[in-house]
């Protein structure tokens, strides 16, 4: 039988920030499926308590079953504490990630990202460790292209939760915008631009359609019409997105101009490479 402590850290975590609630019948059924099996009318009791003891908990008894959720600026509460360690993996994680991640997972996250700042702020080593470490493209960078805030939001949304999405798009070979309807399969990330790949409404095969050529983007309920078999990664090693991923090897001979040699020599392009001198 688990002792009261660790039901109480469990409730504490499943209690979602505002805007999100979550009622206690579904409380109970979360518990049970962590093993804890509980009545409702017991959680109940479980999160008044609970409530009494951290006044960020909120109760929405506006209707049966009550409501549970935490403020939206309620203080994040962690088992155990964040170390200096954990918060430099965060931040450079949030880094990295910020546009891949839904507009509504960044927002959930935020108040985990400024723990993670705070966490580095009071530590001398990390805050030295954060001026010395940079991530820097290969190549010559590009700045990314505008993306409308809300066309990113719809299509995160409408991706996740298997919507239909209507919009209104511009084809580089075109000088109109076409009214689209679609439904998203995969979003990929190369470089600086975000592709959404999907089917278009009348047309056949998949498409592969640039985030920054969308605008007045509206997630729809219908039909799904994901093709057979379906595989991202497959579609992608086929050449679909511009670039060659083939599971067979290539052979490739390249004439090097002595100012490169000594870079392929350090970092191969494949681990069969061979170099010969001319």
């Amino acid at each position: 039988m688990p002792r009261i402590g660790e039901v109480r850290h469990l409730l504490l975590g499943l209690i979602p920030r505002q805007p999100n609630r979550i009622a206690t019948p579904d409380l109970a059924r979360m518990l049970e499926a962590s093993g804890i099996k509980v009545t409702p009318r017991a959680v109940q009791k479980m999160c008044a308590k609970l409530a009494e003891q951290e006044p960020d908990i909120v109760c929405d008894d506006s209707s049966k079953p009550f409501q549970w959720f935490w403020r939206k600026d309620a203080r994040t509460r962690e088992y155990p504490p964040m170390n200096a360690h954990a918060a430099l993996t965060l931040k450079m994680a949030f880094e990295q990630a910020k546009h891949l991640l839904p507009a509504a997972t960044l927002e959930h996250l935020k108040h985990q990202q400024r723990r993670a700042e705070a966490v580095l702020e009071e530590s001398a080593t990390m805050r030295s460790w954060r001026r010395k470490v940079r991530v820097l493209p290969r190549g010559l960078g590009q700045l990314p292209p505008a993306i409308d805030r809300e066309v990113l939001r719809t299509v995160y949304d409408a991706l996740l939760a298997d919507l239909r999405l209507q919009v209104h798009y511009r084809s580089w070979n075109r000088s109109e915008e076409q009214a689209l309807d679609l439904f998203p399969l995969a979003l990929v990330a190369r470089d600086s631009k975000l592709t959404l790949v999907c089917t278009v409404r009348g047309r056949d095969g998949i498409r592969q359609l640039h985030l920054h050529r969308m605008r007045d983007a509206k997630a729809v309920r219908g039909v799904r019409e994901i093709p057979p078999g379906f595989d991202i990664d497959a579609h992608i090693r086929e050449g679909h997105l511009n670039f060659l991923k083939s599971e067979a090897p290539i052979e490739l001979r390249l004439r090097l101009h002595p100012d490169v040699v000594q870079t392929v020599t350090e970092t191969p392009v494949a681990p069969g490479q061979r170099l010969v001198a001319e």
